[in-house]
Parts: structure tokens; sequence; C-alpha cells
């Protein structure tokens, strides 16, 4: 019995833990996964975050961009209204309840007073102009369809719709002024951002992340919270007041983690800094400082503390590098004493300052000794009719009879009918008509010439443009293999394709939305030789040392997509089996070292620096070199010297196509491998004068007629250039034959 329960604990020493050692091991894990975890939380916060800031500025370029193609910015979204409703959801409102139309707006579109009053401007539901009155501002969500934006860009990160405010007048090409906004954007504490108080046009801002007043993507709002104030400026929505300041989810009284960009009449005043940084621009009331301490206020228009530096934009030639001063002094030398007063030429003679000639028929021509140059300077042109032109790099006057103004015509535009007036010669003009369905289209014209011509197309909304449904797909996939991070989702959507007018365009609507997502992975096995793999190769121990590389295995690599965040992760390390092996020798022709024109074989071959195995390096290296073609000695044939290059006497012989040339090669002292040419032969060889051409009348059957065994009265001569080779008939009676002429 004894001997039975000492092996029975020595088994349970030898095949299991402790309950101490388990809870050792648990304890590791659960430190490791809880700092994973804080880690990935982070970066969910980060994404969520980062794509609130890129959404209210995607909206915000696009009502911008709205506001110059169309004349005016767009009429709010309602924010309750679902998905499903193809008519209201992501849409400007229709004719009756839109920014145009008096009353109250659709349900989910928040109507209220501004604050800036009283206040002139138009009317837009009937276009009279209103004197003294308080205009209206609308509350609701973007219409991305009107600005085309895909739906998502809609939504912050937090799945919540943005919220857009616009003064309503504003929103329609009748009421649009510049001057006219009626929003108030303040910080927390009160100091409002625009120049004029309460004269923003638009305002587009996200709840944030505690989302306090948002509406979800199912058009429902989330409870404005009891406290604390600051967030409830902006969660409800039955006044023009607006707050923005720093970003902070501390969710306090004196914090605000609402997302905000806003378009005003005026840029905004410039920003105080934060936590004392020189470098940002402080204002107070219309004085504007760079460098300011945080506690002092700037005491002039520009208050400067530093040095400033400008440049140009070259862009910008006109507007950039301009800068007045009441003097210019050496920075660099203390109280220079040498500073030019600018008012000594830029100031009133009135008032003892700048210069002026005393004859009323000069000019100043130039500056000397602080006094002005004056000379006598006329300049115009010698024949009536004639103006100035221009002037020539020697400085002559460049005259000319002035071009002739442009006509008014009339061009067509959209089968319409628009009036260019007469203008003088490069005067530019734009023209508009409006469209069946509303809208506006353009085009440029110049005069030059006498004559109007277009600069570039029509633009603008399309000449005709009817509201239709292109296309209505149902029972879509959700399966998205976009990412390459497998599938991503599972079930079905419906998405509709339809034509806004009078803009033209196209959106995507996507509806019935029933995609579940879903956590898949995607593998990936590239080689070691990639150089993914070799540098992302884990331990860092194991890659290979610069300029080697390895040459065996596969590094494994994953990548998933995430849930509920839905997105996909880059390609992550998992593990690797690169190796080295030798590789086969090979045969690398190279020319000869001491310069014979023939190729030694080098035989080369891969070796693993260590040894063939798992992680190793290779290198190449020689096994052997073959030179036994590098003789340098004996002769081959050189290359042909053409005759042409030789004495002007000598020309080719016909059929010759020049001296022929050997090539003999032998070593020099000091290893090198010599060669020498010669010609083969003397060059009469190969390059001569022709001998002189001999011609002669023959007959045809070879008699020499000539010699007389044949006569002929024709007395021709058998000439080398005129007829050589031809054939004449020579009267000789009954034994008439041809003869010929023939050159040797």
């Amino acid at each position: 019995m004894c001997r039975l329960k000492d092996k029975k604990d020595t088994l349970s020493k030898i095949n299991g833990f402790t309950l101490i050692e388990m809870s050792i091991v648990i304890t590791i894990l659960g430190l490791i996964i809880a700092s994973a975890a804080t880690a990935y939380t982070q970066w969910q916060k980060f994404q969520r975050y980062e794509t609130t800031q890129n959404n209210v500025e995607n909206a915000q370029v696009a009502i911008e961009n709205f506001l110059a193609q169309n004349g005016r910015y767009p009429c709010p979204a309602p924010l309750t209204t679902t998905r499903t409703d193809l008519n209201l959801y992501g849409a400007e409102p229709p004719v009756g309840n839109n920014c145009n139309t008096a009353g109250a707006p659709p349900a989910g579109v928040f109507l209220t007073a501004s604050n800036r009053t009283p206040l002139d401007y138009r009317d837009p539901a009937t276009g009279a102009d209103i004197i003294g009155g308080t205009p209206n501002v609308r509350i609701g969500t973007i219409p991305f369809r009107a600005l085309g934006l895909n739906e998502e860009q809609a939504y912050d990160g937090y799945r919540n719709r943005l919220f857009y405010a616009v003064t309503e007048h504003l929103a329609s090409a009748d009421g649009f002024e510049v001057d006219t906004g009626g929003i108030t954007v303040q910080d927390n504490a009160g100091v409002q951002a625009s120049n004029i108080p309460n004269s923003v046009h638009y305002l587009v801002f996200s709840a944030g992340v505690n989302g306090a007043g948002a509406y979800t993507r199912e058009g429902v709002q989330i409870p404005c919270p009891a406290g604390p104030a600051v967030e409830n400026e902006n969660c409800d929505l039955n006044d023009p007041i607006f707050t923005v300041d720093d970003y902070s989810t501390s969710n306090d009284a004196n914090n605000l983690d609402d997302i905000v960009a806003y378009g005003a009449t005026l840029p905004p005043t410039w920003r105080r800094p934060q936590g004392g940084n020189p470098n940002v621009a402080q204002a107070a009331l219309n004085n504007v400082g760079m460098g300011v301490n945080t506690g002092n206020d700037p005491q002039e228009e520009l208050d400067v503390t530093g040095t400033i530096n400008l440049q140009d934009d070259p862009l910008t030639p006109e507007l950039e590098g301009q800068l007045k001063s009441q003097s210019l002094c050496d920075y660099s030398v203390p109280n220079d004493p040498d500073c030019f007063d600018v008012s000594a030429i830029t100031g009133l003679v009135a008032d003892g300052e700048g210069m002026e000639c005393s004859d009323p028929d000069e000019y100043i021509v130039a500056i000397e000794n602080n006094n002005p140059v004056c000379d006598v300077i006329s300049v115009g042109c010698p024949n009536p009719g004639e103006i100035i032109l221009g002037v020539d790099g020697s400085g002559n006057v460049d005259c000319g009879t002035a071009p002739a103004d442009c006509p008014s015509i009339n061009v067509n535009i959209c089968s319409q009918s628009a009036f260019l007036p007469t203008r003088p010669d490069g005067s530019t003009r734009t023209v508009s008509v409006t469209t069946s369905t509303g809208g506006t289209r353009s085009r440029d014209f110049r005069c030059r010439n006498g004559g109007w011509s277009a600069q570039g197309g029509e633009y603008g909304d399309p000449c005709n443009c009817t509201p239709a449904t292109l296309s209505d797909n149902t029972n879509i996939s959700c399966v998205d293999t976009n990412y390459n991070c497998g599938d991503r989702f599972t079930g079905t959507y419906s998405e509709r394709r339809e034509r806004e007018c009078p803009s033209g365009n196209v959106n995507r609507i996507r509806y019935d939305d029933n995609c579940t997502c879903i956590e898949t992975t995607q593998s990936n096995s590239p080689s070691c030789t990639a150089s993914w793999g070799v540098n992302r190769i884990q331990p860092s121990s194991q890659r290979p040392p610069s300029g080697y590389s390895f040459n065996t295995g596969n590094v494994n690599l994953e990548r998933r997509h995430r849930c509920p965040q839905e997105s996909c992760t880059g390609w992550q390390f998992v593990s690797h089996n690169c190796g080295c092996a030798n590789g086969t020798p090979y045969d690398q022709p190279r020319a000869c070292s001491n310069g014979f024109p023939a190729n030694e074989i080098v035989t080369r071959q891969f070796v693993c620096a260590g040894g063939e195995g798992a992680g190793r390096s290779g290198r190449t290296e020689i096994i052997s070199i073959d030179d036994s073609a590098c003789t340098c000695s004996g002769t081959q044939p050189g290359p042909t010297r053409d005759c042409s290059t030789l004495t002007p006497s000598l020309q080719n012989r016909p059929g010759s196509s020049g001296v022929e040339t050997t090539d003999t090669f032998s070593l020099d002292g000091s290893g090198n491998c010599q060669r020498t040419r010669t010609d083969n032969g003397p060059i009469s060889n190969y390059c001569q004068n022709p001998p002189p051409r001999v011609c002669v009348w023959t007959d045809v059957s070879g008699t020499n007629i000539n010699t007389g065994s044949v006569a002929f009265d024709q007395g021709e001569v058998c000439d080398c250039d005129a007829n050589a080779g031809a054939t004449l008939p020579c009267n000789a009676g009954s034994n008439s034959h041809y003869r010929q002429c023939t050159c040797n």
C-alpha cells in the first residue's frame, strides 16, 4: 500500500500543474489581454473621432461648392426621416416645405428665429424686401443627395446623423445676400466667433462621443442630458445659438465634445492661443496680435512681438509680398540711426513730407542725395487717333489704333437667348440662363479684336433634367471582397440610383439594409525572398543582414475584419519558416580580363553562410574561372576599310566592299593583350580607278561590222554613253540584219 501511494504522488507531480501554478499563468494572461484590450479601445476611439472630423469637414466643403454652383446654400434634410423614405431621406424638402416656402418646414426640421435683429433681407417666399425684420434659422441634417455625398458621409463616427443649421433665406438664390447671416456661434465663455454678432451663415456639427441630443440612423433622438449646460446649448434645437470650444471628452460644465464647422459673413476673429503658445494669433476687440502673451491684449490693429518674414505665393503674385511700414531699418543694428523714413517719399508735401517737382511740366525720374531729380517727359502718340498700346524693350512707346468695341449680340445657351452688351476690348462677361428645371447654366465670354469669343464650355446645371429612378436593385449580397478581408458581412440590402434636378447629380440610396457584420480572416503566404517578408520577419534577430536574403520558405500573414467597427486590419505577421538552401552552380560568361575579344567563363553558386538551414542568410561565391579562350595569340579577320577614306584618286573597284584587314594579338610586358591591324595585300588589289570602256558595233551573230565584212551606210558612231546596247538595222540588201553597240 505504501509503494502504491508513493507512485501516485509521483505521477501527480509529473503529469499536472498545481493550483498555484495555474493561477500564476491565468494572472499573466489576464494582464496581457487587459493591456491589449486597452490599446485596442484607444485605437477605436481615435478612429471614430477621425471619421467624425473628416465627415464634418467634407460636408463643409460640399456646402461651399453647392453655394458656388447654385448661388445659395442647400436646405436642411429632416432629422427624423427613416432611411426607407426615398422622398425625404437625405434630400432637400420638396416644394411646399423647402426654404423658399413660408410656413412650417417638414417634420424633423426645426425652425427658430435669429437673434440678429433688426435686419434687412429678402423674404425668399414672397420675394419682398424685409426692412428691420427677424430672419429664421432652419436646423436639420445634411442633404447628402443634393450635395453628391455618400450616405455614410452624412453620419459621424458614432453612427449618428450630423446636424446642419442654415439661415433660411440664404438657402434661396432669390434671398442670398452675403452680409445677412443669422446664426450665433460662441465659445463656452459667450464670446462670439464672428466679427459681426449673430451673423454666421451655416453650421455643421456632430454631437460627439456622448451623442447628447443626436439623431440615430433610425431617426430617433438620444435624450439631452440634465447637464452640463454647455452640452444642452447644442442639444436643444429651439434657438439659433451654438457653442464651439476646444474638444474634450471630460463631460463637465467647461468642456464640450462636439465637433463643429461653420461659415460666417466675415472671417472669424483669430482664436486666442491655448497654453501660451506664442506662435498662434491672439485677438481682443478689433485688434489682432501675433506672439503676444496670453495675458496681454494687442494694442494695435496688428500687434507683432517678434520678426515678420514675408514670402510670396507664386499663385497670387498680386496679393503676396506687400508690406507697409513707416520706416526701413537694419534689424541687426539696435536703434539704427540710419533708418529711412518712407514718408520722405510717400508723405504729403503740405505736411513737409514727400517729394515733388517745382515745375508742373516735370516728373521725378530719380532720387539723389534724398532730393528728387526732375525732368521733362513727353509721352504720347504722334498721329491723331492713335493710343499707346505699350512700351517696347528699348523704352519706345508703341502706338496704334484702339481696338474696336465688341457689339451687343445674343448667344444661345440651352436653346435660350442670352444677351451680351457692348463692351470695350479685353472685357469679360458671364451670361447665364435658367434651365427648365430651375437650375442655372452659364458660359464665359471675352471681347477680343472687336468680337466676342467663348472661353471654355458651358457649365452649371444640365439644360434638361428629369428626376428619375435610374435603377432599383434588390437583394444585393452584403458580402464585400473589395477590402480583401474575407466576406465581412452576411445578409442582403437594396440600392436605388436616382437623378436629382436641377443639378443632374446621380445619387445612390441604400435601403432595406439587412447586412450583419461578421469577423472574417484572410491569409497570405508571400515568399521569404519578397521585400515584405524580409523586412517584417519576427523576431528581428532572424532577419538577414544587409546585402543578404533568404531564398526558401514563406512568411505567414493575416488580416482580419473586426466588428462592430466594420474595419479591416492591415496585414499582420503570424509566423515564418524562412531558410537558406545552397544553389546549383551556374556559368556566367564575361569579357576577358586581359582585353582579348573573347569571353572567359565564371562559375558561380549561391552558398548559405554558416551552412544550410532555417534562419540562415546566404551569399554568392565564385567557384572557378575558365580563361582558356583568352589566349591573346594568333590572328583573326579584322574590319574592312572603306576605299572612300583613302586617296581621292582611288575608288572602289566594282564588286569590292573595301580593304580587307587582319588583327594579330600578342601580350605586352604588362600582361595586357595588344592588337596589331594590317591590310591583306596592297590597296590596289581592292581599290583602283576603273579601266576605260571600249565600245564597237557588232552584228547579232557576232560578226564585227567595223571590219567591213558587211557594208552599212548610216555612219553612226558607237558611243558608250549615248547608245550603249542599242541595235540598228544594217542596209545590206537581202542579207540585211541588225548590229549592236557593245561596250567592254
